[in-house]
C-alpha cells in the first residue's frame, strides 16, 4: 500500500518523458531526410578532421592535420565506428555527428528536466537547440562542437544525477565522459573544476570530500597534459595546436585595461547573439514570474524595457547582427563561401538588411532579460540566509555547478581577439542558461503563462526553425553541386588540383593537411614548427590569380563559361546557377 503513492507519481512522468524524447527522436530524423543530408563533401574546416580518419582507417597511424587545433581523439574514434561499415566517407562522417546531435538534444531535454523544468518547457528548451542556426547546420558536418557539446552536456547530466542522488555510479559515468570530452576539444576540461567546487558545496570541507572532490580534476588535468606532451614528442603536434592558449595569453599580458576591454566587447556581441536565441524560452519564463511581482516591481522592469527600448535601436543601427563569423552570415548559413556567393540575392539586401535590424532588437532585449536572471541569481548564490525555498536551498550546489561552467566557458572566449572566435563556440552556453533560467523560476511561485508570450514564443521558434532548415538545406545543396563540378574535374577531366579554385574545403582537403604542402616557407624548414592560421598561404585568394578553372556563382573576365550547374535554393525560393569556368589562357598552377 505505502509503494502506490509513489508509483501513482513516477509513472506519469516517466511516460510524458519517454513521450517527449520520441518526438524530439522522429523530429530530428524527419529534419534529416526533409534537407538530404547525403554527399561525400567536407564542410567548413572538418576536411582537416576527416583526414585524420582517412588516415586512421588506411594506415592505422593517429595523425592530426596541420590545421586542426582540437585534441579530436574522441571523435576520430567515433567517426571511424561508422566508416568501417562501407569504407571512409564525409557522408558516414555527418552521420556519426548528426547521431551525436541527436544525443545532445536529448541530453539537453533531461539536464532540463533535473532542475525541474516542465516537460513542456524542457521540449521548448531541446527545440531550440535542435533548431539553432548553429547547431542544426553544425551537426550536418564533421565540425568538433556539436561532438564536443555532446560529450560535455552528457557528462553534466550524469554529474547533476550523480550528485542529487549520491551515486557514485552516475558520477563515475560523468567524470569518465568529462575524460572523453576533454580529448576531443580542450575546453571541455572546464567541467571537472566545477563539479569540485559543487561536491564541496554539497558535501562540505571535509579531508575525505576534498580528496573525492578535487581528484577527477587533477586527473583530468593530467590526462590533458600527457596527451599534448605525447603529440609534441611524437611529432604529431599540428603547427597551431593550443593556438588559442597562446592568444589569450597575448591578450591577458598587454595589461588590465586592455584585457578589461576586450572581455567587455566580447561580451557585448555573445549577450546579443544568446539573447536572440534564448528569446522563446526567456519569454516564456518571465511571463510566468511577472503575474507575481508586486505593481512597483512591475513598473520598474517596464521601465527597464523602456530605456533598452533605444538602446536596441542603435544597436540595430550601427552594429546589427551578425557581428561574429564562420556559420551566421548576413546571407545565411555560409560559412567560406564560394567567390560572389551573395550575387542572386542582390535584389533583396535591402530586406536582409532591415531583418537582422530587427533580429538584433530582440537580441539585445534577450540580453537584457539574460542579465535579469543573472543578477537574481548572483544574489542567491552570496545570499548566506535561507534562500527563498528548500528546493533553491538543496539545489544551490547544481546552480553553482552551472554558473561555474558558464564562467569558465567565457574566460578563455572572452579573452581572444576577434578573428579568434566563432559564433559556432557559443552553443554550450545555451543550455546552461536555460538551466539557469529554470533554477530561478522554479524557486517562485508562479503565475499563469501570458498567451500573448506563448504566442510569441512559438512565432520565434517557427520562424527561427523555418530559417535553419532552409539555411542548411541550401548549404548542403550548393556544397553538393560544387563538389559534383570538382569531382568531375579531377576524377574525370584528371585536372590537376593547383590549377584548380574550388573554394577553402577544396584547397584544405588537397592542400591543407599539410603546412610544407600548403606554403613552401616550410618545405625548406623542415622539422616540427609551430605557427599561426596565417602561415597557410595556399588559402589566400588574390581576384588576380589566374587558375585554370573556377568554381563560381557568376561568370568572370578572362574565363568562359566550361559546365553550368544548377540547384533549387529555399531562400529564397528559385534556381539557381554554378558555373565552371575555364581560363581563356593556359596558365600554371598556384599552390
Amino acid at each position: 500500500m505505502g509503494m502506490l503513492p509513489e508509483k501513482q507519481i513516477n509513472f506519469p512522468r516517466l511516460n510524458t518523458d519517454f513521450a517527449m524524447v520520441l518526438l524530439l527522436t522522429f523530429f530530428w530524423i524527419f529534419l534529416i531526410v526533409l534537407i538530404n543530408a547525403k554527399g561525400d563533401f567536407p564542410l567548413n574546416d572538418d576536411w582537416a578532421y576527416g583526414w585524420t580518419v582517412k588516415t586512421l582507417l588506411e594506415t592505422g597511424t593517429f595523425q592530426l592535420s596541420d590545421w586542426a587545433a582540437p585534441n579530436l581523439v574522441s571523435q576520430v574514434i567515433f567517426g571511424a565506428l561508422f566508416c568501417l561499415p562501407f569504407g571512409f566517407s564525409f557522408t558516414a562522417l555527418r552521420l556519426s555527428t548528426l547521431t551525436l546531435g541527436l544525443i545532445g538534444i536529448l541530453v539537453t531535454y533531461g539536464v532540463l528536466r533535473e532542475v525541474d523544468a516542465s516537460p513542456k518547457l524542457s521540449l521548448l528548451g531541446a527545440l531550440i537547440i535542435a533548431l539553432n542556426p548553429l547547431y542544426f547546420p553544425l551537426s550536418n558536418s564533421f565540425m568538433t562542437d556539436v561532438p564536443s557539446f555532446t560529450f560535455v552536456i552528457s557528462s553534466l547530466y550524469f554529474l547533476m544525477r550523480g550528485l542529487r542522488r549520491d551515486s557514485k555510479l552516475e558520477m563515475s559515468i560523468g567524470i569518465l565522459l568529462a575524460f572523453t570530452a576533454i580529448l576531443n576539444r580542450q575546453s571541455s576540461l572546464i567541467i571537472l573544476p566545477a563539479f569540485s567546487l559543487a561536491y564541496l558545496t554539497k558535501n562540505g570541507l571535509k579531508r575525505r570530500t576534498m580528496i573525492e572532490a578535487w581528484a577527477p580534476t587533477i586527473m583530468g588535468l593530467a590526462l590533458y597534459i600527457s596527451y599534448s606532451t605525447w603529440l609534441k614528442l611524437s611529432g604529431r603536434a599540428p603547427i597551431v595546436y593550443n593556438l588559442h592558449v597562446g592568444k589569450i595569453l597575448g591578450t591577458l599580458s598587454n595589461g588590465f585595461w586592455y584585457t578589461a576591454s576586450q572581455y567587455v566587447h566580447n561580451l557585448f556581441i555573445i549577450s546579443i547573439y544568446l539573447g536572440l536565441f534564448l528569446f522563446p524560452f526567456l519569454i516564456i519564463e518571465f511571463s510566468s514570474k511577472y503575474d507575481n511581482l508586486i505593481a512597483r516591481q512591475k513598473q520598474v522592469c517596464l521601465s527597464a524595457f523602456a530605456i533598452m527600448a533605444p538602446v536596441a535601436i542603435f544597436v540595430a543601427k550601427y552594429h546589427r547582427m551578425p557581428r561574429r563569423g564562420n556559420m551566421l552570415g548576413p546571407f545565411g548559413i555560409q560559412p567560406d563561401e564560394l567567390h560572389d556567393y551573395q550575387s542572386f540575392l542582390q535584389p533583396t539586401l535591402t530586406l536582409i538588411g532591415r531583418t537582422w535590424q530587427l533580429v538584433t532588437v530582440l537580441g539585445v532585449f534577450g540580453a537584457g532579460l539574460l542579465f535579469l536572471y543573472s543578477l537574481y541569481n548572483m544574489i542567491e548564490l552570496l545570499n548566506k540566509a535561507p534562500l527563498c525555498s528548500n528546493s533553491l536551498k538543496q539545489k544551490k550546489y547544481l546552480l553553482i555547478f552551472v554558473t561555474l561552467l558558464i564562467a569558465l566557458y567565457f574566460l578563455p572566449i572572452g579573452a581572444l581577439p576577434d578573428s579568434y572566435w566563432f559564433d559556432r563556440h557559443l552553443i554550450l552556453f545555451l543550455p546552461l542558461l536555460m538551466m539557469v533560467v529554470s533554477m530561478s523560476t522554479t524557486t517562485l511561485n508562479k503565475g499563469k503563462l501570458s498567451s500573448v508570450a506563448v504566442s510569441i514564443s512559438a512565432i520565434l521558434v517557427l520562424c527561427l526553425g523555418a530559417f535553419t532548415i532552409s539555411a542548411t538545406h541550401d548549404y548542403l545543396a550548393w556544397n553538393r553541386v560544387r563538389w559534383q563540378a570538382l569531382n568531375h574535374l579531377v576524377q574525370d577531366l584528371r585536372v590537376s588540383p593547383d590549377q584548380i579554385y574550388g573554394g577553402f574545403e577544396f584547397v584544405g582537403w588537397y592542400f591543407g593537411n599539410k603546412i610544407a604542402t600548403c606554403n613552401p616557407v616550410y618545405k625548406k624548414n623542415g622539422g616540427q614548427a609551430y605557427g599561426d592560421l596565417a602561415d597557410f598561404k595556399c588559402f589566400s585568394y588574390n581576384y588576380n590569380d589566374h587558375y585554370q578553372y573556377i568554381v563560381s556563382f557568376e561568370p568572370k573576365a578572362d574565363y568562359d563559361i566550361k559546365i553550368r550547374y544548377s540547384f533549387s535554393s529555399w531562400l529564397p525560393p528559385r534556381k539557381q546557377d554554378l558555373y565552371v569556368l575555364h581560363a581563356v589562357t593556359t596558365t600554371t598552377g598556384n599552390y
